[in-house]
């Protein structure tokens, strides 16, 4: 390796154990500076990778190994810190985790392995598709948790990150997964330089831009759940309750931040921007399925309800289908619809 790129690479190592000691004084209570910590540790095991191979680690280059190739599931965990509110990573993902790495070292060191060596596995189609596919999908799973309620996020300085982490981060990391499988072994000394100093330069901009050392840092802003604004609330924010408690707007089949602006005669930013910041909300359809299966809660104790099927209570509340209206209203009041109505319904008292 030329000395230009190790020096590049011992620099963005540095760099990365600074950024992990700052956030590593508040990882304890904030579940984003834990996520981050784990994905910069990927990124500092993915930057020393290539030494393992130059400088023959042989077998105790396999931990370094294994943390580099998860760095897209690494990703999608961020992701879903970051942009679902309450999001935790079950059992089976990490599970999932783990046999990526696996898979990805099993083809990185292929019938090497058993003799403490690690070499390119890029002699068959079969070693790639292994190594990069799972990569890959961990990559689509985190664009789809970055966009899929992009629409819906009131929190307009986290709906901004949302673009700029599918446009820069994860970019980035598909175009090396497509140059991973596609470049012939060994990969040119300037290419593997290139990569180094762009990755230099992301963490670089890490350090620069989105930690700051103080409370003002971009991961708290976009996690802190503010409470809403203690003052009269506008004339705006009064219309919203009326179309949401008098109106019953929410049981709109379909009901889009776009919709209810329309329906209330004011700007989509104008109405986040007063859903967030004087009713407290964090997410439109949060806000929307809250009042909806609060809606099919009370039915749910009515005599006049008690024979009516769920799926028809779900759908003049203004569900699409019984799957959403089951995780919400769960998430809700901790219980399925079926246990509430056998619990709270008429029949039981």
């Amino acid at each position: 390796m030329p000395g230009i790129e190790l020096l590049v690479r011992t620099a963005t190592v540095a760099e990365i154990a600074l950024l992990a000691l700052v956030l590593g004084l508040g990882a304890r209570e904030r579940p984003v500076y834990r996520a981050t910590l784990l994905l910069l540790a990927g990124i500092a095991a993915y930057t020393l990778a290539p030494l393992v191979v130059d400088w023959r680690w042989g077998a105790a280059g396999y931990p370094l190994l294994f943390l580099a190739m998860i760095v897209p599931a690494l990703f999608w965990l961020l992701a879903g810190t970051l942009f679902r509110d309450g999001f935790t990573a079950g059992r089976w993902s990490w599970l999932l985790m783990l046999l990526t790495g696996a898979a990805g070292l099993a083809a990185f060191c292929g019938p090497t392995a058993a003799a403490g060596t690690c070499l390119m596995g890029n002699e068959g189609v079969l070693r790639t598709l292994v190594a990069q596919l799972p990569k890959i999908a961990w990559l689509v799973a985190a664009f789809f948790i970055v966009l899929r309620d992009w629409r819906s996020d009131l929190v307009e300085q986290r709906r901004r990150l949302r673009l700029a982490l599918v446009a820069l981060a994860g970019a980035y990391i598909l175009l090396i997964l497509v140059a991973e499988a596609l470049l012939p072994e060994p990969v040119p000394d300037w290419l593997e330089l290139a990569n180094a100093a762009l990755l230099l330069g992301v963490v670089t901009a890490l350090a620069v831009h989105l930690l700051a050392v103080n409370d003002d840092n971009l991961l708290r802003r976009v996690t802190a759940v503010e409470a809403p604004a203690a003052r009269d609330r506008s004339p705006l924010a009064q219309a919203v309750l009326a179309a949401m408690e008098e109106s019953r707007a929410y049981a709109t089949e379909g009901l889009t931040i776009d919709g209810l602006a329309r329906e209330l005669d004011c700007q989509p930013y104008q109405l986040r921007r007063v859903i967030n910041g004087e009713l407290g909300q964090r997410n439109f359809n949060t806000f929307v399925n809250g009042y909806r299966v609060a809606e099919v809660a009370r039915r749910l104790t009515q005599e006049q309800y008690r024979d009516t099927p769920l799926l028809t209570l779900a759908l003049d509340a203004g569900f699409r289908s019984l799957a959403p209206f089951n995780r919400s209203f769960r998430e809700e009041f901790g219980v399925t619809p079926s246990e509430y109505r056998r619990r709270e319904g008429p029949r039981s008292r």
